[in-house]
């Protein structure tokens, strides 16, 4: 069954987010159009989203990002961990954070997730490492995500 892609800019509108005490954020306009996250540096640092998902489905979760080194993140749906895999996932670096060059490219998470028709809460966890944020996106399997 095919599914409607989903988009979510990073920028924290229609999202909210938890900086650890001293930690800082900024949204970045160098990016092309729009503007993202950056300043996703602390451990325990979280970006949360509400999403409403189109159709019951199997997704890729893909996340438009740039970072200079190995991340680690753990992901939390409706508050529970969808399955082990998300309790930390490692995100590949990109070569740099944008600064001069166009560092973003696409992470897909480690497995698919399976939701239900409806309203969900995604919250992403730094576990590890500086990363900037530009969208993230569900979409079928096998189907490109949705900028």
């Amino acid at each position: 069954m095919a599914t409607e892609p989903v988009t979510i800019e990073g920028n924290g509108l229609g999202g909210r987010f938890i900086l650890p005490d001293g930690a800082r954020h900024t949204y970045l306009a160098n990016r092309g159009p729009g503007t993202a996250f950056s300043g996703w540096d602390n451990r325990d640092h979280w970006l949360e989203y509400t999403v409403d998902v189109p159709a019951d489905g199997a997704y890729t979760l893909t996340l438009r990002v740039c970072m200079t080194e190995p991340a680690e993140r753990a992901l939390l749906v409706d508050g529970a961990y969808p399955d082990d895999v998300f309790r930390t996932f490692n995100l590949t670096p990109t070569g740099g954070f944008s600064n001069g060059s166009d560092d973003w490219d696409n992470r897909d998470l480690p497995k698919l997730l399976r939701l239900r028709k409806g309203r969900h809460v995604l919250r992403f966890i730094n576990v590890s490492k500086p990363t900037n944020l530009d969208w993230i996106s569900l979409h079928a399997p096998g189907e490109p995500p949705r900028e």
